[in-house]
């Protein structure tokens, strides 16, 4: 005899003598199987839209599939769910942690704008709106958000950190080292400040650094004089200029992403052979003339330096200033010749047109 589940179950699913008794059916919301009471899952709470679910002429565009009805319903309900400033900051944080940063901001202005009970939520949601606008470059505003969030949380050490190099972005040195300075006193292990502080320092003894040929030929008459005003000139610009365009492209891993390993490890070596007054220089500057272009011509850098330069011409006037400038610094002769010379010039303009269309297309 076959067994009856029916009268061994008298009240399983879908049995006439207890109809309010669950049934089993797929609920989109959970997107499973589950036990449903009158049409609701007994999981989620949501009601089950049949397929089949009429709905007003003017509203069937809107919900054309199941699909479409579960969104609806599910966008109801959200509408309602009151959000604390908590909520809204863990919600942001999570969408900028992966790199959804459209619409991190929201989130995070919601926190700002709602109770105001929660003010460490607040500021820290000040902080990453400060980050979101520097990384789009809106300069001004992170630097109001940034101090709106110190302003609530002065020992909020990595927004100290980002207002420095805000800052330093807009060439304010010296407010730039002292935000570096004070992240640094509650945190003396982000060594990254301390290279924005080396930084700040020599671009502040750069000042009086002649920023045009037009100046450097002015310092003096003396040939010899000018040829190593205008050889230190040329590097002294091409390392800045190396060094900004890997910036904009990698940010505060550019020399670990931009410069090859090959080029590090000399450089590394010739600081731990360097006096200790040397030793907080830019890295760049322990490198040798020739480097440049194992940077430039490095597999991933070529597409980004290409957009200044032409690296083909680039690779051949490099080739030809080494030993020009070899002879200068080590005073071989007593100047160059009048058609070397007039190279040497005509090279430190074109670097200086490079420069200044950096300056105007950072990220070209």
């Amino acid at each position: 005899m076959e067994e009856n589940e029916d009268e061994e179950y008298p009240f399983c699913a879908g049995s006439e003598e207890d109809p309010d008794m669950a049934e089993l059916e797929f609920c989109p919301f959970c997107d499973e199987m589950v036990e449903t009471i009158k049409g609701e899952c007994i999981e989620c709470g949501n009601r089950i839209p049949p397929e089949s679910e009429v709905v007003e002429d003017e509203e069937k565009e809107r919900y054309e599939t199941l699909e479409d009805i579960v969104k609806e319903e599910l966008r109801k309900k959200k509408k309602h769910i009151p959000e604390t400033p908590k909520d809204c900051y863990d919600r942001g944080k999570k969408l900028f942690k992966g790199g959804k940063t459209s619409e991190s901001e929201e989130w995070f202005r919601k926190a700002i704008t709602s109770d105001s009970n929660f003010q460490q939520e607040k500021n820290l949601a000040y902080y990453y709106l400060g980050r979101l606008h520097l990384e789009k470059g809106e300069l001004v505003e992170a630097v109001d958000n940034f101090k709106k969030s110190l302003s609530g949380a002065p020992k909020l050490v990595w927004a100290h950190y980002y207002l420095g190099k805000t800052l330093l972005k807009k060439d304010d040195l010296t407010e730039a080292e002292n935000e570096f300075k004070r992240a640094l006193k509650r945190y003396p292990n982000i060594e990254p400040a301390r290279e924005y502080i080396d930084e700040i320092e020599l671009r502040k003894t750069k000042l009086g650094f002649p920023q045009t040929v037009e100046e450097v030929e002015k310092l003096t008459e003396n040939i010899m004089l000018q040829n190593h005003a205008l050889i230190e000139w040329f590097e002294t610009n091409m390392r800045d200029f190396v060094m900004t365009v890997l910036e904009n492209e990698y940010g505060e891993q550019w020399w670990r992403k931009g410069v090859p390993v090959g080029v590090r490890k000399k450089c590394a070596a010739r600081i731990e052979e360097s006096p200790e007054e040397e030793m907080s220089s830019p890295k760049l500057s322990f490198m040798q003339f020739y480097n440049y272009k194992e940077i430039i011509n490095a597999t991933g850098n070529k597409n980004i330096f290409k957009a200044y330069l032409d690296l083909k011409k680039w690779d051949h006037k490099l080739n030809e200033l080494d030993p020009i400038r070899n002879g200068i610094m080590h005073c071989r002769a007593r100047h160059l010749s009048n058609e070397r010379n007039s190279t040497l010039r005509s090279w430190c303009r074109e670097l200086e047109e490079i420069r200044e269309k950096l300056n105007k297309n950072p990220k070209t």
